[in-house]
């Protein structure tokens, strides 16, 4: 039977049309997995959209944040992240292949952000993962006097996040999620929420810092320890409360009067960490001395100051029975 020209070009394809075919299928192929990425284009591991971070910043402050969990690194930013991120850094097991991320954010309340990334997050199950949030949030809480912040842990995996804490300053108990694949939406509010300042009658005054041996010494009563000194402007006839917590070294607080007089001191308030409260009896500027009770003691610590509110009942003397609290100073 004969063929046309056209006909026999249908039947038996040269190699020309077969190649032509080939580069038709692979186009085709192509375009189909591009359609199907334009509908996910920009979608994280928890459902978000990156391409609508430019309305969120509180997912962009995350991926950058996210950024810096690099293999073993410890990272801070903000007043105070760079001294949190360090202490925790001495308090995880280095062969875990860990890193973490730490932001503070300023404000009324302040806010911190910790990230810990664990490479082998699926080897651990959501108990392990919850006694990692409390080990992780509480010194974070306690060990720097945050009881007053706004706080939130995350832990995530190579992509995933697998358990997210979070802790306000009015909660009294963790607010936990863990699974296979947790939301960040917490993180992200905590980033990208607008703090309220603090208000010009509450002269609220946080300080990080860190003790090094190469600091001035300050002579007490005792001894003559490295230390930092902060001013801190403070009302006349109000109660002040100054505490200094630190996770690492054992503080030991004074506070000078604008003479240098020392008005309060202490060392042992809450566990290790120090307070003390005190009314001036003239406004200015008070120096709150930060030292260690141990020798050789080094790290970070934070200061905060608070003015306003109930002193503590004193303590009693050896052997007499404690005083109650008034009834005001009762907690709810």
């Amino acid at each position: 039977m004969a063929y046309g020209p056209d006909e026999e070009r249908m039947t038996h394809p040269n190699r020309t049309d077969l190649r032509w075919l080939r580069h038709l299928t692979t186009l085709l192929v192509i375009a189909a997995f591009a359609a199907l990425g334009a509908g996910t284009t920009g979608s994280d591991e928890d459902g978000g959209d990156e391409s609508s971070e430019e309305n969120n910043p509180g997912a962009a402050a995350r991926r950058d944040l996210e950024s810096h969990l690099s293999n073993g690194q410890a990272y801070g930013d903000g007043p105070g992240g760079a001294q949190i991120a360090s202490s925790m850094r001495e308090m995880l097991d280095q062969e875990m292949g860990d890193a973490l991320a730490v932001r503070v954010v300023p404000g009324n309340p302040e806010r911190i952000v910790a990230l810990l990334r664990l490479r082998d997050l699926r080897d651990f199950s959501d108990s392990d993962r919850q006694e990692w949030l409390d080990s992780f949030g509480e010194t974070i809480r306690d060990g720097f006097g945050a009881t007053d912040s706004h706080i939130v842990v995350g832990i995530r995996g190579n992509v995933f996040f697998g358990a997210v804490a979070v802790m306000t300053p009015t909660a009294t108990a963790w607010d936990v999620e863990t699974g296979t694949v947790v939301s960040t939406t917490a993180i992200d509010d905590a980033l990208g929420a607008t703090a309220a300042p603090a208000a010009p009658t509450d002269p609220r005054q946080d300080v990080y810092g860190e003790i090094q041996a190469s600091d001035p010494p300050y002579q007490g009563e005792y001894a003559s320890r490295p230390a930092d000194r902060i001013s801190v402007t403070v009302p006349a006839g109000q109660n002040v409360t100054v505490t200094m917590n630190s996770p690492i070294l054992d503080p030991y607080l004074y506070v000078l009067d604008p003479a240098g007089e020392v008005v309060a001191e202490n060392d042992d308030h809450d566990n290790l960490n120090s307070r003390v409260d005190f009314v001036p009896a003239a406004a200015g500027a008070y120096t709150v001395v930060a030292t260690t009770f141990e020798a050789g003691d080094t790290g970070a610590y934070v200061i905060r100051t608070r003015v306003g509110g109930a002193a503590p009942p004193a303590a009693p003397a050896e052997g007499e029975p404690a005083a109650e609290a008034p009834a005001e100073a009762v907690a709810e």
